[in-house]
């Protein structure tokens, strides 16, 4: 029986290009910590094996700072084997840090043939991108499994789909014997699937950067051995990114629209509000006042407005239509606020 973690796409020094400066500086150091988590995880669980599916980190900016923290944070799992097996973001370049630099005496990092290594009662089988893309599949038609250890494989690339990122075919894989193969590339966790008697997942990524990779992230985390696959996934982000779209039909007020989308706010989290639903003419929404009075309530919050205009339906007071019909000929932003902040004050909502 092997103890194995399976995590990958961790994007170290990535940018985070679409948040504030600040907020992207607290996301690329929690990134850090959750990955220092799961370490800890690691060694609790005595983890025999821990498996690295590709893009540790984006080359194009990765610093001198962050492969001394990944150095640190290996030595702390001394008695652990780690394996990487490098994606099209952190591919074997000739001037890469996996061939200029020493990540530890516990850590493999598989080179652009594919290679095997003996750890315990099992064989890990692994490569790297050589190259951003790999049109080619990375894993030889001709590879079988063989022996009483079980055999994992550990790729960046996509199985079952045409791609230019190692596309590895559902058959060839289920013809290899593998008890395991663990792959990166796919941010988000696969659950355990089969190909044939394989099993293989992605392990999806350990914290959300962009709002196209929502919800709770994670690792793998569990226990092989030849036909025994128990793994389970394990949550590790500090944060979520979430998307909400808030029908706003029923409401005319700014401070009613805030108010139910407070509702729907957790402290922790990164938003994009997405507003729906049909409005009054008169009701003018600014996205910019709302991001503004919602700062405090998460970490950060972007608001799309994607409303219908409809026709005034609700009969108007006498002072109602005297003042929509001198604000009639305003159709700027300043006018349409000002027909809208005036309304709402005749109807007693200011």
């Amino acid at each position: 029986m092997t103890r194995i973690v399976h995590t990958g796409d961790m994007h170290f020094d990535s940018p985070f290009a679409a948040l504030p400066a600040s907020v992207a500086r607290l996301r690329r150091e929690e990134l850090r910590g959750t990955f220092l988590r799961i370490l800890d995880s690691v060694k609790s669980y005595r983890a025999d094996i821990l498996l690295i599916s590709g893009d540790m980190f984006d080359s194009r900016f990765v610093t001198a700072e962050t492969f001394s923290f990944l150095r640190e944070g290996f030595a702390k799992i001394s008695d652990t084997a780690v394996f990487v097996a490098p994606g099209n973001h952190d591919f074997l370049s000739e001037n890469s840090l996996y061939k200029t630099v020493d990540f530890g005496r516990n850590v493999h990092i598989f080179g652009e043939d594919f290679e095997s290594v003996e750890v315990g009662d099992a064989v890990v089988y692994g490569r790297g991108f050589g190259r951003r893309f790999a049109k080619e599949s990375l894993l030889p038609s001709s590879f079988r499994h063989t022996g009483e250890k079980a055999g994992i494989l550990l790729m960046h690339g996509d199985v079952g789909t045409e791609s230019d990122y190692n596309p590895v075919s559902e058959t060839l894989l289920s013809q290899t014997g593998l008890t395991y193969a663990a792959f990166g590339h796919i941010h988000s966790y696969s659950g355990i699937r089969n190909a044939g008697e394989v099993k293989y997942a992605y392990c999806g990524i350990p914290e959300g950067r962009h709002f196209d990779e929502e919800g709770i992230c994670g690792f793998i985390q569990g226990e092989i051995s030849p036909g025994n696959v128990n793994l389970s996934f394990v949550p590790s982000c500090k944060r979520q990114n979430i998307t909400l779209e808030v029908d706003v039909s029923s409401l005319s007020s700014v401070e009613s629209v805030l108010t139910k989308i407070r509702t729907m706010l957790e402290k922790d989290n990164l938003y994009k509000i997405i507003l729906c639903g049909n409005i009054s003419n008169v009701f003018f929404i600014d996205t910019d006042i709302l991001q503004k009075e919602l700062a405090d309530a998460c970490l950060y919050i972007k608001v799309k407005d994607n409303t219908r205009k409809t026709a005034i339906i609700e009969e108007e007071s006498f002072l109602e239509k005297r003042f929509t019909d001198r604000l009639s000929g305003r159709n700027d932003a300043v006018g349409r606020m000002a027909l809208q902040f005036g309304l709402e004050a005749l109807r007693g909502q200011r």
